[in-house]
This record gives C-alpha cells, structure tokens and sequence, in this order.
C-alpha cells in the first residue's frame, strides 16, 4: 500500500528490542510475518520508530561514550558484523557521528580498564544486545573483588530489573546485608516466541481506523445533512 519500509530503520529498531526479554518475540514475529509476505509489521517498525529514537540526546551520548571509544573506531567496516541478518546497526548509527563530535578524549590510562581491589556486584544478562557477557570475561582479570552473576536468557538492565523483581531485590539486599549475593530466588525464564500482540496486527487496527474513521464521519455528516434537509 502506501505506508513506507526503511530497512535501516526497521534493522535499528530490532536491535533496540533486542535489549529487552519481552520484546524479542515481537521483532521474530515480524520477520517470520515478513518472510510469509505479510510485511505490514515493517511498516509498523518504520512508524514507531520516528517517535522513539527521538528522545535520544545524541549529543550526551557522543560525549559519554565517544569520550571513551571513538579511539577505537575505524570507520564503519570496523563493527559492521559482515554477512549477518542485520549487521551492527546502532554502532553504524552512532560513530560515524561520534567520529565528527567535537571533543576531547581522555587520557589513555582512563579509557582503559583498571585493576580494583573494590567489592563490587556485577550483574548480567546472557542475552544483553547492549553489554553481552564477553565484556565481563574481559573485566574479570582487573576487578578482583567483584561478584558476577549471569542471568540465563535476561537482556539489558530493564531485564534484570523487572522480570523477576522479588529475586532482584534479593539480590541486591543480600549482598548490602552480608557480602555474599544470593540469587538463588531467580527461576529459569526463557524467551517466549508468542508475542502479547504482533506488529502486523497493530498495523491492521490503525490501518482500519485509518480508512474507517474518515468512512464514519462522512457518513455522521451526510446523516446531519440529510435530516436539516428534510427540515
């Protein structure tokens, strides 16, 4: 029809579900949909993200994360993932721009990472899109006192947070409380594959009330029209 599909736009926007357990079965859905010729969800992927990606302050960011990176980054064929389905698409996003930003970076020693003896609770999810475990196999040699806990099948912070929050608080009390944490309340949680509602059915109701809406007030007016006629 006549809604557009951006495929940069649509790969950004999977990635960023990515980052939350709940999500994910919404992004599959949508590709499996798409791969049945039912590409509305696209479409849908395309709509939602001019009103999400917004409220991102690019330029915090750049200053946050470029300030500690952008030494690094090479251009975009330096974290561009190759032949993957959707390549690396927030890290093509982000450091093209960064690689432009006016500032300035720390001192080397900074940006590197540094041996602590400080007690210290790190916690993971195995399917973290935005921190994977790989980056605590590469702080385990420096923090030597610190605590990793693996959560199986948990994505970024919010997963961690939420999913299971009597556990997380647990988590966090017990190590505050004794040193040890204790994360014996998680249970097994597993990625569902049925999403709540699929993105190709939102793009159905609103493109119903697209067409209806209209449809039905023509008709409230042709009605009034009709009835001050007869009048």
């Amino acid at each position: 029809m006549f809604f557009p599909i951006d495929p940069d736009t649509v790969c950004l926007s999977t990635h960023m579900m990515f980052f939350a357990n709940p999500n994910m079965p919404t992004a599959l859905d949508m590709y499996l949909a798409a791969g049945e010729g039912d590409a509305s969800g696209l479409a849908m992927m395309t709509l939602m993200a001019k009103y999400v990606f917004p409220s991102f302050v690019l330029g915090d960011l750049f200053n946050k994360g470029g300030t500690l990176g952008l030494d690094h980054y090479q251009g975009p064929e330096t974290i561009n993932l190759g032949d993957s389905i959707i390549g690396s698409p927030l890290s093509e996003l982000i450091w093209p721009m960064a690689a432009n930003w006016p500032l300035k970076l720390e001192e080397p020693a900074v940006r590197q990472l540094q041996e602590s003896d400080v007690d210290m609770l790190v916690v993971n999810g195995t399917l973290d899109f935005s921190t994977p475990p790989t980056a605590l196999d590469e702080a385990r040699p420096y923090w030597h006192n610190a605590q990793f806990v693996l959560l199986p099948e948990f994505s970024h912070v919010g997963d961690v947070e939420t999913l299971q929050p009597e556990a997380f608080a647990q988590l966090i009390s017990s190590y505050y409380d004794t040193g040890a944490a204790d994360d014996t309340a998680f249970v097994y949680q597993p990625v569902s594959f049925t999403p709540k509602m699929s993105l190709s059915t939102m793009a159905k109701l609103i493109a119903a009330a697209v067409v209806l809406v209209p449809l039905v007030l023509i008709a409230g007016a042709t009605l009034i029209v009709r009835r001050l006629l007869r009048r």
